[in-house]
C-alpha cells in the first residue's frame, strides 16, 4: 500500500473537527472487534509460516520464501496499525493543536 493522504484539517472548523474527532471514536470504537480480527487473522498466518519455516522437512529455498512471507504479512500488518492509529488519532491531534492555536 502507497501513503494515503490525510484530510488537511488546518480549514476546518472547532465543530467540523469535534465532529471528525467523534465519528473517529465512533468508527474505532464499533468495529474494535472486526479490527483486532484482522490482527488476530495475519498473526496466525505469521504463526503457520514459521511453524513450517521450523520444519525438518523444508529446505533453505522454502525456508527464504517463508521468510519472504513473515515480511510481507509484517509489513500488511504495520500498514494496518497505522491506517487505524491514523483513523482514531488524527482528527483527535487537529482538534487539539486548533484549541492551542
Amino acid at each position: 500500500m502507497g501513503e494515503h493522504l490525510l484530510p488537511d484539517f488546518t480549514r476546518w472548523s472547532p465543530h467540523e473537527l469535534q465532529r471528525a474527532q467523534y465519528a473517529a471514536i465512533d468508527f474505532v470504537n464499533g468495529n474494535i472487534g472486526e479490527i483486532a480480527m484482522t490482527f488476530e487473522k495475519r498473526l496466525a498466518l505469521i504463526r503457520r509460516v514459521t511453524s513450517r519455516m521450523k520444519s525438518c522437512d523444508i529446505g533453505f529455498e522454502e525456508r527464504m520464501v517463508c521468510l519472504s512471507m513473515i515480511q510481507e504479512l509484517s509489513q500488511g500488518l504495520e500498514e494496518s496499525a497505522r491506517e487505524f492509529f491514523e483513523i482514531g488519532c488524527s482528527p483527535t491531534v487537529a482538534n487539539t493543536v486548533n484549541r492551542l492555536d
